[in-house]
């Protein structure tokens, strides 16, 4: 699969005309029976890419919202109320996955390596050790949150440029498998340890979080 292939087209069961997303026609305003899962991609009309343009991803995702809300439904036949709480629940999810950066990245994965598994403990070269200081780090300041304000702030800030570090690798990585197609299975294992590390920082920064002192 090409990095930046775009999406493929459905046509409308009622109309015929070739449709934008596989969850609703626009031209003869119905929505669509699903015979399987769209790709997360082809619901939005995007490109497979990591680097996406959130803002068509926003503005594709309300505009279908708007249409496949079940309460709009309430009236209509069981199968198409049926169909618009399925399309309504698939889109969120498509829209949950997407938006997110690492999401979007672990989902990209899935679709490159054609849903065989990677290994999801492998991390990056000491990385381990780095986090265990963290968590030490952590573990003394969350003992007394009021008197570690400023030294909890600190922590945060640094767990937060880590993560912005892993997200501009991955999106680079991603970059590189166009560049470089004949080496895609070493960089998509490249991707998922930095994902795997990723989850890491997101635990340490949920914990200062939820000190709600930060």
């Amino acid at each position: 699969m090409k990095h930046d292939h775009l999406s493929s087209h459905s046509v409308c069961l009622g109309c015929n005309i070739t449709m934008a997303t596989p969850l609703f026609c626009f031209s003869c305003n119905s929505i669509q029976r699903l015979s399987t899962k769209p790709n997360y991609f082809e619901i939005f009309d995007l490109p497979y890419t990591y680097n996406l343009d959130i803002k068509r991803l926003e503005d594709n995702y309300q505009k279908l919202a708007a249409e496949l809300h079940p309460d709009f439904y309430l009236q209509s036949a069981s199968t198409e109320k049926r169909q618009s709480q399925e399309s309504s629940s698939l889109l969120n999810r498509a829209y949950t996955a997407l938006k997110c950066p690492m999401s979007r990245a672990s989902y990209l994965l899935e679709l490159l390596s054609h849903g065989k598994p990677l290994d999801e403990r492998k991390l990056p070269a000491g990385f381990l050790e780095d986090i265990f200081e963290l968590q030490e780090t952590l573990e003394d300041l969350l003992v007394d949150v009021e008197d570690h304000a400023e030294e909890l702030a600190a922590v945060k800030s640094d767990v937060e440029k880590r993560l912005n570090a892993l997200q501009e690798a991955v999106s680079q990585l991603f970059g590189n498998i166009e560049k470089d197609p004949s080496n895609q299975k070493n960089i998509v294992e490249s991707i998922q340890v930095n994902l795997n590390a990723e989850r890491y920082l997101q635990r340490l920064l949920e914990r200062i979080s939820r000190s709600n002192q930060v």
